[in-house]
């Protein structure tokens, strides 16, 4: 009877191609899902001038002072949501300014600076 063998090589067969194209979604809906929330966490890019108008305005709670720029963290608005990007943003250093107002900005304002490094962050 040819049956119970037809049917096991098609078993065997159809479970392989079905487990490997199931396979093969997961890992695209995983690599999809990683990939848009890597992008999501990108901070939003400022200009130095609209980063201490932010700081001035005390829409800030926490500073990075990075070798190159400044990362800052707004304080959350229930009234209008936002992503974590949009929390977020970041100003490149302005070569050959003395930061010195920046840092009586940062006492002036309750603000957390936190020094950036290359290999991490200090508190």
């Amino acid at each position: 009877m040819p049956w119970p063998d037809i049917w096991r090589a098609f078993r065997s067969s159809f479970g392989a191609r079905l487990m490997s194209t199931g396979l093969k979604i997961v890992m695209a809906l995983i690599a999809a899902y990683a990939g848009s929330g890597l992008a999501a966490a990108a901070p939003k890019q400022v200009s130095y001038s609209e980063f201490l108008s932010e700081l001035r305005a005390g829409h800030l709670v926490e500073v990075q002072i990075g070798e190159q720029d400044l990362t800052g963290v707004r304080k959350p608005d229930p009234t209008h949501p936002q992503s974590e990007s949009e929390l977020t943003i970041k100003a490149t250093r302005l070569p050959g300014v003395d930061e010195s107002l920046l840092f009586k900005e940062l006492e002036a304002h309750p603000v957390k600076p936190v020094e950036g490094t290359a290999t991490g962050q200090k508190q």
